[in-house]
């Protein structure tokens, strides 16, 4: 399971601190971005790679969601000079060596919950009524550890956002699965982080 950040950090083999000025065809390859991560699994006993590409509703692969494509990381640089995401690059890599590869989206990441309110994802911010809590309301949180960025799952319109950037990866990616990440971060409607019992129908 492979959390994408290796189009975040920086490694001896890559170009040294994030300045886009850096970045160009020379450091930019499919080999720099495979080396620190991937390579080396040929002949090892892993079958499947689940691959991450970002948190809630912001990847660095394409997606009907928001792509990620901020100058700090590879993400855009990798599509530029090599002709292919970071997702696209992965599958390459894994279909080569015999192995399957799973998309693997983290259903409610909230990375973001320490922003502020106009620092989240576009998305985020228009539809500020699917979160859980707005950012003053977090102190009302008895369990949770104040992920009020956190989408709330009894509302259909969140429902249908995370049904489209599954369906849109996996009929435009040739991955052969999905991984919901359920555990990052197990927070998924309001009744939990006031410790009352789930509704069945949730559930």
């Amino acid at each position: 399971n492979n959390d994408g950040n290796d189009v975040y950090q920086g490694y001896p083999e890559y170009p040294g601190p994030f300045d886009s000025s850096h970045l160009d065809g020379t450091t930019i390859t499919t080999e720099n971005f495979l080396k620190p991560r991937s390579y080396g699994l040929e002949d090892t006993q892993v079958g499947t790679v689940m691959y991450c590409t970002g948190v809630f509703n912001s990847y660095t692969h394409e997606s009907v969601g928001i792509t990620d494509t901020r100058v700090r990381d590879w993400s855009r640089a990798l599509k530029q000079y090599t002709g292919k995401d970071s997702l696209e690059t992965m599958i390459d890599y894994v279909h080569s060596i015999d192995k399957d590869i799973f998309w693997s989206m983290r259903m409610n990441d909230t990375h973001d919950y320490q922003y502020e309110e106009n620092q989240l994802d576009p998305w985020k911010q228009a539809n500020m009524d699917l979160l859980m809590y707005r950012k003053y309301d977090a102190t009302y949180m008895a369990y949770g550890e104040n992920r009020w960025s956190s989408v709330d799952y009894t509302l259909t319109p969140v429902r249908q956002v995370v049904y489209d950037i599954l369906k849109d990866t996996l009929t435009r990616y040739d991955i052969d699965g999905l991984e919901l990440d359920l555990t990052r971060w197990p927070i998924f409607f309001k009744e939990q982080t006031q410790g009352y019992d789930i509704y069945p129908e949730n559930i």
